[in-house]
């Protein structure tokens, strides 16, 4: 939707003796508005703005000048990226000033000037779920996964609200996808609701990629050894095992359990 054009009409003063103009009031230049009124009766300035919806008025900013003693008036258009920051600096004091519906107002005005802004709508869902709506928490950043599909970061904010709102086994749901390029964080979280859950496909796989990108990590080999175990590819596991008992990053207690794994699964090796 573009905003209407502002049409600008203005006269020159009639110029004045030097005696006279001493005494002239000064026009105020910062006057926003369509109508300017004249600094004296022989000296005459006048702008008539086209009427404009009362809607669109914020998306412009009035700028006033002096130029060879006419006044100008011109109408700058923002960005949306503009009008989106605006928003979000008016949500922002609005949460300083414990005003949580005009906060709610501003985010989503912001959101509707950038939708694939994931900061805002993160913020604006965040809200909503302090507030104890949920449902309208989850539908703002599943909305915004739907406009990208491989955003990792609300993927991984709508699995967190599930898991806050103890809803573990429907927090593994926005991580089924598995994004191009997924990041560390994405595929760690994937890995251990998987796992959790025994939908051990997404867990071999989560384990195998985090394995490949973190090589050093204890972690990721206790946890690929674990669903190597469950997919009863035991050599693989006994592999697997051994590098995590070669790295650093995991408990004495862990350390123990692939202990025993490993005796367990050395007499089934052996049994075969």
């Amino acid at each position: 939707m573009t905003p209407e054009t502002a049409h600008v009409v203005y006269t020159k003063p009639v110029t004045q003796p030097a005696a006279q103009q001493l005494h002239m009031p000064e026009t105020d230049r910062f006057t926003p508005r369509a109508e300017v009124n004249s600094a004296s009766e022989d000296a005459v300035l006048l702008a008539q703005v086209a009427t404009m919806p009362s809607d669109e008025q914020s998306n412009h900013v009035t700028r006033t000048t002096a130029e060879n003693s006419s006044m100008r008036i011109e109408q700058v258009e923002l960005t949306h990226r503009q009008l989106s920051l605006k928003a979000v600096s008016r949500a922002e004091k609005a949460l300083d000033a414990n005003d949580m519906q005009t906060a709610l107002s501003a985010y989503a005005e912001a959101l509707r000037y950038e939708p694939m802004n994931a900061d805002t709508r993160q913020k604006l869902s965040a809200l909503y779920f302090g507030k104890g709506d949920t449902r309208k928490a989850y539908e703002i950043i599943q909305e915004g996964i739907n406009l990208d599909t491989n955003n990792q970061v609300l993927r991984l904010a709508l699995s967190k609200l599930l898991v806050k709102a103890n809803q573990p086994e429907a927090a593994l749901s926005p991580l089924v996808h598995l994004p191009p390029i997924p990041s560390r964080d994405y595929l760690a979280m994937r890995a251990a609701l998987a796992q959790k859950h025994k939908q051990n496909d997404i867990a071999l796989e989560s384990y195998q990629l985090l394995t490949q990108r973190e090589p050093e990590n204890a972690r990721w080999w206790l946890g690929l050894a674990i669903q190597q175990e469950r997919a009863l590819t035991f050599t693989a596991a006994i592999n697997s095992y051994n590098q995590a008992l070669g790295k650093v990053g995991i408990s004495n207690q862990s350390q123990a359990f692939i202990r025993d794994r490993l005796s367990i699964l050395k007499q089934l090796e052996n049994a075969q």
